[in-house]
């Protein structure tokens, strides 16, 4: 692991010209998403991820603990809703503007989805809290935030996204993946669990992970993609993984099961 260094406050990463300064120990290796993972590369992936679970939450006291409630994700997914049915500045924008109303019924659904079990986990965790049960999780383990350090031996950097939740919101990331162009396939899946162990899927925690996911994930993009003040490359680039995620492979789908 590479977590990073805290602030003076305990903090997980400080704020520096509206964006966010974390620092960690340099780990040397290319990313997962950049070279293919052998199948004991993927169970040392699930061994890691599963120590991570297995840190006791009293360990972290810093740590923010989910509380089932996606107003932030909300918040940012209606600003893109209203930005792409805004006027069009360009040509980037328009393209957004079409992606995002072409898939309008979809991201709604999603959205509506997220609130209704949203309120399911908290009426759950009220009546038996060991059914939503809360453990440390690195919050954004995807194949880009994973080094392979050895032929047996992977690290997973990035940590500034660590949460209290329940075990799917990291496991949503091998459960089919979160980004269209690099989906985990059953076999990589199968090799990650030999690591992890045995682990009974909760469908609600996972789909409610999935839908926060989705709506952070599409709402960032579109944004990117609507600012004029970007570089167009780097607006085509979000327009082209806006596109991903709402492709039949993407994360948007994975959260409508």
């Amino acid at each position: 692991m590479a977590p990073p260094r805290r602030t003076r406050t305990g903090a997980l990463w400080a704020e520096r010209s509206g964006g966010r300064l974390t620092v960690s120990a340099w780990l040397d290796g290319p990313r997962a998403l950049d070279v293919a993972l052998t199948p004991p590369q993927w169970t040392a992936f699930g061994r890691l991820l599963a120590r991570t679970h297995a840190v006791r939450p009293e360990a972290a006291p810093h740590l923010p603990r989910t509380d089932f409630r996606p107003g932030r994700a909300l918040v940012a997914f209606d600003a893109a809703d209203r930005g792409t049915a805004s006027a069009v500045v360009d040509e980037l924008a328009a393209e957004a503007g079409v992606l995002w109303q072409a898939a309008r019924h979809r991201l709604l659904e999603v959205r509506t989805r997220s609130i209704r079990l949203g309120a399911r986990l908290q009426q759950r965790q009220r009546d038996d809290p060991r059914s939503v049960p809360l453990v440390v999780c690195h919050g954004d383990p995807h194949l880009g935030n994973v080094l392979v350090t050895g032929p047996r031996d992977v690290a997973l950097v990035d940590w500034d996204d660590a949460v209290l939740a329940p075990p799917e919101h990291d496991l949503m990331f091998l459960l089919g993946g979160v980004l269209a162009y690099a989906p985990v396939t059953p076999e990589q899946a199968a090799a990650f669990f030999t690591g992890y162990g045995r682990v009974e899927i909760d469908p609600d925690r996972l789909a409610y992970a999935q839908c926060v996911r989705a709506m952070d994930d599409v709402a960032d993009l579109a944004l990117a993609a609507l600012d004029p003040r970007g570089s167009d490359a780097g607006r085509a680039s979000s327009l082209d993984l806006l596109a991903g995620a709402l492709s039949r492979t993407g994360i948007v789908d994975l959260a409508l099961g």
